[in-house]
């Protein structure tokens, strides 16, 4: 028979849940249209945004300018009509040796009534004459001035390059004198008709910066923008945003060749952000006005667009999918309850289902689950009874291959104390004998007291200690919080015996010390074995680590104590080993203190006790 090929969509779709297929269904047939349309419309909105974004700047910056031109040329023509006074040219021509003061201050009312007449407060905030110290109304300080006022600020000098021409002053040089408001000025020289090389004085006439930013504001058709004056210098005259001239501020020379076309707005790269401006030169003036767009701007009016319509759309959608996702689960419940359940059979959990519906194949499946639960319960029961069998018998192998060599040993001991006829020692043998195998029986308990165990280290270190002349300091740092804890028998033992047999005894010197002291780390109490000994190469502290212990009788021995914490805590304990070769070896024990019976209460520091044998 020749099977039929499934294309790989419908493959896909026919091995999904019935869920799945619902849901997968809605996406196909609302979803993608809604996308397609978003799509669609996003490109054709975004198009438009720009085209009148683009088409409003435009507009806003040629008003603006034409503005700005309009004022200043006003004030230019004013200081045109002010030069051109045939009687201010004679005023300042006369002699001062020959210019008696009564003349002087009738050319000064003049004078001051002049100048004054052209401060309309609307364009023109003042019009100030600077003339020769000696003359009686150059301390006038109205509209009068001295020549010496000037003399040495840096607006004056710059004069000196405009000698026939109107020089155009930013506020930042006049912040020396008390203007209020802050001012914009233009000044030229008034110049002997007869002899230009001589000049009779300055005018300067000043305007309203406030003024002049609140027009430079209105070029501004997003908020964000930037419109700001900029002087043949590259300094800014006026900003319509102070805080945004740092960031957007255009080089100089980007402006200079900008501005040679004014071709409408252009793209720059500034500071690693996209911009857009236009700059254009203010016509008898060194002034130009340039506006500034981020794209982000513009991007950012697209996005807020298409957010509205983003979240429309998935408020729609999110109404479709409730309504299918409610279907889908009403059709779908007791399957998924089932695959559920058959979810925590895969971490361990064996719990049966209870049967809400009918006697439908779902039905049937539900039974057919609880059987198998029962029976996997019942396995697994069997199962643990085996291991916990297991374990306890090869505690009961390592105990009857320690017990006897160690019975022996110390047995051989006792024979040679007897012998030289010492009493006391002998009796202390005993003593940490019987300890010692006090502990090992522990009426059958496989959990003793961290005291019992301690008591148990410390009569089998007291025994070898016996045996080899006292070579063995050894030293117990517990805290007294520790000592009630119940953990497995025997699992200090082994590493102590290993410390002394692998460690110390391998020494040229054949002495050494051994320590076990205790802390906490998190929720765990660390027991740590430590010692001066031969130590343990680095290849094998790994090996070790990673549970490649050597298959010797002492290796048997840790090898159980690690089998028996991870059977009983899981596979985050164990015994961890630091070692350096030649220094020594410590052995780190990590138990969980909320498994470990009773429970000392958590505290940065203990107070803790040696105890010294």
């Amino acid at each position: 028979m020749t099977k039929l090929h499934t294309p790989g969509f419908l493959n896909f779709f026919f091995s999904l849940k019935l869920k799945q297929k619902l849901l997968l269904s809605y996406i196909l047939l609302i979803l993608v249209p809604f996308v397609t349309f978003y799509w669609l419309f996003n490109m054709e909105i975004s198009g438009i945004i720009m085209s009148n974004t683009n088409y409003s700047a435009e507009r806003s910056f040629d008003q603006t300018f034409d503005f700005l031109s309009n004022k200043l040329n006003h004030i230019i023509r004013v200081a045109d009509v002010i030069y051109n006074e045939q009687s201010i040219s004679e005023i300042l021509k006369k002699n001062i040796n020959d210019y008696p003061v009564s003349d002087q201050i009738e050319d000064m009312m003049f004078l001051t009534k002049y100048l004054k007449s052209f401060e309309d407060k609307e364009d023109i905030e003042k019009v100030r004459l600077y003339v020769p110290s000696g003359l009686v109304y150059s301390t006038e300080n109205v509209n009068l001035f001295s020549f010496d006022e000037i003399i040495d600020t840096e607006w004056y000098n710059r004069m000196h390059d405009y000698t026939f021409t109107l020089a155009y002053i930013p506020s930042q040089l006049l912040q020396d004198e008390n203007n209020d408001p802050e001012v914009l000025s233009i000044a030229r020289f008034i110049l002997n008709t007869v002899n230009y090389k001589e000049k009779l004085g300055v005018l300067r006439i000043d305007f309203n910066k406030k003024d002049f930013e609140q027009v430079i504001d209105n070029a501004n058709t997003i908020e964000g923008g930037l419109t700001y004056l900029e002087n043949s210098l590259g300094e800014i005259v006026a900003a319509s945003d102070n805080e945004l001239v740092l960031r957007y501020h255009i080089p100089h020379d980007i402006i200079a060749s900008a501005d040679d076309n004014d071709s409408g707005f252009e793209w720059v790269i500034l500071n690693n952000e996209k911009i857009r401006f236009r700059a254009k030169l203010i016509h008898n003036t060194d002034w130009k006005m340039i506006t500034v767009i981020p794209e982000k701007l513009v991007t950012d009016k697209i996005k807020n667009t298409m957010n509205q319509l983003l979240l429309m759309m998935l408020i729609i959608s999110l109404i479709a999918y409730l309504l299918a996702f409610s279907i889908a689960h009403f059709m779908t419940k007791r399957i998924q309850t089932l695959k559920n359940q058959m979810h925590k059979v895969q971490q361990g959990v064996l719990e049966p289902l209870m049967n809400t519906g009918g006697n439908d194949e779902i039905g049937e499946l539900i039974l057919d689950y609880n059987y198998m639960i029962s029976k996997i319960k019942l396995l697994m029961e069997e199962q643990y009874q085996s291991g916990q069998r297991l374990k306890a018998a090869e505690l009961k192998v390592l105990q009857a291959q320690i017990n006897p060599h160690f019975l022996y040993n110390t047995l051989e001991l006792i024979n040679r104390l007897s012998k030289k006829n010492k009493v006391c020692e002998i009796d202390e043998v005993i003593h940490s004998l019987t300890k010692f195998y006090r502990t090992n029986l522990s009426k059958g308990e496989d959990f003793i007291t961290l005291r019992e165990e301690l008591e148990h280290v410390s009569a089998y270190v007291s025994i070898q200690n016996m045996r080899f002349r006292n070579k063995i300091k050894f030293e117990i740092n517990v805290p007294d919080e520790f000592m009630d804890i119940l953990l497995p028998k025997i699992i200090l033992q082994p590493i102590v015996e290993n410390s002394i047999i692998h460690g110390i005894m391998e020494k040229d010197e054949g002495t050494g010390i051994i320590r076990i002291s205790g802390s906490i780390e998190g929720d765990n109490m660390i027991l740590s074995v430590q010692d001066n000994g031969k130590g343990i190469p680095e290849n094998i502290i790994e090996k070790i680590n990673y549970g490649q212990i050597l298959d010797s009788k002492s290796g048997y021995g840790i090898k159980n104590v690690v089998e028996r914490i991870k059977l009983i805590y899981g596979d985050a304990y164990g015994l961890e080993y630091i070692s350096k070769y030649n220094e020594g070896t410590t052995v780190r024990i990590k138990l969980p203190l909320n498994k470990t019976g009773n429970m000392p209460e958590k505290t940065e520091h203990f107070q803790n006790k040696s105890v010294i044998y």
